[in-house]
Protein backbone atom coordinates (compact mmCIF):
# COMPACT_ATOMS: atom_id res chain seq x y z
CA UNK A 1 0.00 0.00 0.00
CA UNK A 2 1.40 3.42 -0.88
CA UNK A 3 1.30 6.54 1.27
CA UNK A 4 -1.16 7.94 -1.29
CA UNK A 5 -3.45 4.92 -0.78
CA UNK A 6 -3.33 5.40 2.99
CA UNK A 7 -4.14 9.10 2.75
CA UNK A 8 -7.03 8.41 0.36
CA UNK A 9 -8.48 5.75 2.67
CA UNK A 10 -8.36 8.12 5.63
CA UNK A 11 -9.95 10.88 3.56
CA UNK A 12 -12.83 8.53 2.71
CA UNK A 13 -13.31 7.71 6.38
CA UNK A 14 -12.88 11.26 7.70
CA UNK A 15 -15.04 12.92 5.06
CA UNK A 16 -17.73 10.30 4.58
CA UNK A 17 -17.25 10.76 0.84
CA UNK A 18 -17.03 8.10 -1.82
CA UNK A 19 -13.56 7.05 -2.99
CA UNK A 20 -14.09 9.07 -6.18
CA UNK A 21 -15.01 12.20 -4.21
CA UNK A 22 -12.11 11.61 -1.83
CA UNK A 23 -9.83 11.58 -4.88
CA UNK A 24 -11.07 15.08 -5.76
CA UNK A 25 -10.51 16.13 -2.16
CA UNK A 26 -6.98 14.70 -2.32
CA UNK A 27 -6.25 16.68 -5.50
CA UNK A 28 -7.57 19.85 -3.84
CA UNK A 29 -5.28 19.24 -0.87
CA UNK A 30 -2.31 18.86 -3.20
CA UNK A 31 -3.23 22.07 -5.02
CA UNK A 32 -3.38 23.94 -1.70
CA UNK A 33 -0.05 22.43 -0.57
CA UNK A 34 -1.78 20.73 2.35
CA UNK A 35 0.07 17.55 1.45
CA UNK A 36 3.74 18.19 0.88
CA UNK A 37 7.20 16.96 1.74
CA UNK A 38 6.16 13.31 1.57
CA UNK A 39 6.77 10.61 -0.99
CA UNK A 40 3.26 9.65 -2.05
CA UNK A 41 4.61 6.63 -3.92
CA UNK A 42 6.39 5.21 -0.86
CA UNK A 43 5.31 1.59 -0.32
CA UNK A 44 4.51 0.13 3.08
CA UNK A 45 4.16 -3.50 4.06
CA UNK A 46 0.66 -4.58 5.04
CA UNK A 47 1.45 -4.57 8.78
CA UNK A 48 2.98 -1.08 8.51
CA UNK A 49 0.05 0.22 6.47
CA UNK A 50 -2.48 -1.24 8.91
CA UNK A 51 -0.64 0.36 11.84
CA UNK A 52 -0.61 3.73 10.07
CA UNK A 53 -4.30 3.44 9.24
CA UNK A 54 -5.08 2.58 12.87
CA UNK A 55 -3.09 5.60 14.05
CA UNK A 56 -4.90 7.89 11.62
CA UNK A 57 -8.26 6.40 12.59
CA UNK A 58 -7.56 7.47 16.14
CA UNK A 59 -7.33 11.03 14.81
CA UNK A 60 -10.42 11.04 12.53
CA UNK A 61 -12.31 13.77 14.46
CA UNK A 62 -9.29 16.06 14.29
CA UNK A 63 -8.71 15.29 10.62
CA UNK A 64 -12.35 16.06 9.86
CA UNK A 65 -12.13 19.33 11.81
CA UNK A 66 -8.92 20.23 9.92
CA UNK A 67 -10.63 19.55 6.57
CA UNK A 68 -13.57 21.73 7.63
CA UNK A 69 -11.33 24.55 8.81
CA UNK A 70 -9.44 24.40 5.52
CA UNK A 71 -12.77 24.81 3.68
CA UNK A 72 -12.48 21.42 1.98
CA UNK A 73 -15.65 19.92 3.46
CA UNK A 74 -19.18 21.25 3.35
CA UNK A 75 -21.83 20.62 5.98
CA UNK A 76 -19.36 20.47 8.82
CA UNK A 77 -21.93 21.31 11.46
CA UNK A 78 -21.07 23.23 14.54
CA UNK A 79 -17.89 22.49 16.43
Amino acid sequence: MTRRDIILQILVEASGKSPEDAEALFRAMLAEDLISNVDLKEEFSDPEAQRMLADFRGELPGIRRWLCEAGLLDNCGHA
